[in-house]
């Protein structure tokens, strides 16, 4: 009975001609007037719908809707939900499976009355599917739609292949020769060039120029205010800068050594630390300060080690000689001087080297700071003795 009721496909509308029966419990007229009571008119049922729909159409119902609806048979009774209502429909539901039979549609209207309607409901089997019917004839054709707005335009294609160019026409006959045009006015006079001289001098620009400002060439060297340099580049001057190299606001200005062709170093003024430098960029260029001739007084090599007194320094700073600290704090001794004095501390091992020590280095019992160094090919304590 499940497997009929659940295939059923279309609504059921129930009336006396398929087993309704007529209300009962109608209320008679009182007193000779007339009584709008309540009044079931059809009754339809929707299997196909979750949950099953009972939708009840009648006359006088309770704008309050109804308090109760439920369906009761032989050994059957099921209490439907109501989900909506009306003075003229009832629509309740119930999600359990009704088989075939005859029922009692109950309605229990929320009136002041609480007026019960009852209706008889005779639910058959269903039979078996007809065969179908020939297909009708096609309806008119509808009114054509409005027409839709315009797609957007799609994207430009791929540019063809650039065909041959075509043959070179013939070349057309030459024209008749115009006449000759008017003489246009004379230009400004240009800057005077420059005076040559005797052995390859000249002098630029020799005139309307202040004295010393001449320019001079010379056996390939040029002069400025010397007529004869004796470098590629010589600048003559009295006094004051000779040469200015102006920072136009880039991050550097200033000269550049090569050798070769190949950047060795850079001396330049850093706009954006704020630096005066003097930079040894190949690898293995190092940086000397010379005094008295060539004479070395500052070297850095390479790795960065200082040498003072010394051209191949073994540390960070590496001083050859005495070392004198002056100071004005008088808390220093001797007068704000304080001299120091290496003394050799005797042998130390292999293993010690680089190794730091404070160790008792003069005859008063004062101890020095002693360092394990190699020297040669000896490895010996080297103390600091401040005198």
């Amino acid at each position: 009975m499940f497997r009929i009721l659940s295939v059923l496909s279309i609504f059921l509308t129930f009336s006396s001609a398929f087993g309704m029966g007529q209300p009962s419990n109608v209320p008679p007229d009182t007193e000779g007037v007339a009584f709008n009571h309540p009044v079931i008119t059809s009754v339809v049922i929707d299997f196909e719908s979750t949950p099953i729909t009972f939708t009840i159409s009648g006359e006088n119902f309770s704008v309050n809707g109804a308090e109760q609806v439920s369906l009761g048979g032989v050994n059957h009774g099921y209490a439907l939900s109501v989900d909506s209502f009306s003075e003229i429909q009832i629509i309740a539901t119930t999600n359990e499976i009704i088989p075939s039979g005859d029922y009692l549609l109950t309605i229990i209207l929320s009136n002041p009355q609480k007026t019960a309607l009852n209706y008889d409901l005779t639910l058959g089997s269903v039979g078996l599917q007809g065969d179908t019917g020939p297909v009708g004839a096609t309806g008119p054709q509808g009114l054509q739609g409005d027409t839709g707005l315009a797609g957007a335009t799609g994207p430009q294609g791929l540019q063809g292949d650039i065909g041959p160019a075509g043959a070179t026409g013939p070349q057309g006959l030459q024209g008749d020769t115009g006449p000759v045009g008017a003489t246009g006015l004379q230009g400004i006079q240009g800057i005077p060039g420059p005076i040559a001289g005797d052995d390859m001098q000249f002098i630029y620009n020799n005139n309307n120029v202040p004295a010393g400002a001449e320019i001079y060439y010379n056996n390939g060297n040029i002069g400025i205010s010397t007529a004869s340099p004796d470098r590629k580049f010589h600048i003559l001057g009295t006094n004051g800068g000779q040469l200015l190299l102006d920072n136009n606001g880039s991050q550097y200005v200033g000269l550049e050594y090569a050798q070769s062709g190949v950047r060795k170093a850079l001396l330049d003024l850093d706009n954006n630390d704020q630096l005066f430098r003097l930079t040894a960029e190949d690898p293995d260029y190092g940086i000397r300060i010379s005094t008295g001739g060539w004479f070395s007084r500052i070297d850095i090599t390479p790795a960065g080690n200082v040498g003072i007194g010394t051209t191949s320094p073994e540390a960070k700073l590496h001083v050859n000689g005495r070392i004198q600290l002056t100071s004005d704090d008088t808390v220093m001794p001797n007068g704000g001087t304080v001299p120091f004095q290496v003394i050799d501390g005797g042998l130390c091992a292999a293993n010690e080297r680089g190794q730091m020590r404070a160790s008792i280095v003069d005859n008063n019992n004062e101890d020095g700071i002693c360092f394990c160094l190699k020297k040669a090919t000896n490895f010996s304590w080297r103390c600091l003795d401040m005198n």
